[in-house]
């Protein structure tokens, strides 16, 4: 505990003065990837604190609770600090909110980029692709390219897709039957993506 709140007393004041209003925080890659780090530290917290109960009920009450609990317990948040170590490495990369006022996005903006709509599946034409790059990359006129925008989001789409097939098929290896294994090697669709990933190299 005294580890954490060293975390939270160093970096509040921190992240107050990069960021200096709301719009900043939700507006900006700065602000939302420390909205994210926020978020995956609470959920750190809570499998700490689910951890530290199980053990107690095994000094107190059930032994068998450590066993049934704690493995899952250890492996989940294993994963989630791993992912907050890559979040704070990205953090790094992002200009702070108090440097970008000029760029920093609505709330109407953000709430429109977040409204649903069916996963992009199809890339655009390399043509398309070559045609904006003139405009996107100048240094005087710069004009954003609706081909490179329609290819950022065709890759995450995809991805964004695999990774959720992987999580359903994760849950599902915890949970033995005669159509599914017990050893399901659900880690085969990262086989997947590198094989997608090499066609479009």
């Amino acid at each position: 505990m005294v580890a954490v709140a060293g975390i939270l007393a160093s970096g509040i004041p921190m992240a107050l003065g990069y960021i200096t209003s709301w719009n900043g925080f939700i507006g900006t890659g700065y602000g939302n990837i420390l909205l994210v780090k926020i978020l995956l530290l609470a959920i750190a917290l809570g499998f700490a604190w689910l951890n530290r109960s199980a053990v107690s009920q095994y000094y107190a009450v059930n032994k068998q609770t450590v066993f049934n609990r704690v493995p899952y317990y250890i492996e989940a948040e294993t994963f989630v600090l791993i992912t907050l170590l890559f979040t704070a490495a990205s953090l790094a990369s992002q200009p702070p909110a108090i440097d970008i006022p000029e760029l920093t996005a609505t709330w109407g903006e953000v709430l429109h980029s977040f409204s649903p709509r069916i996963p992009r599946t199809t890339s655009p034409s390399q043509a398309a692709l070559l045609a904006g790059e003139a405009g996107r990359l100048a240094i005087i006129g710069q004009t954003p390219s609706g081909a490179a925008t329609a290819w950022s989001d065709y890759n995450h789409n995809i991805a964004g897709i695999f990774v959720t097939a992987m999580s359903l098929l994760a849950m599902l290896s915890y949970r033995t039957s005669a159509l599914l294994p017990r050893r399901f090697y659900w880690l085969g669709y990262f086989y997947l993506i590198a094989c997608r990933c090499r066609n479009l190299a």
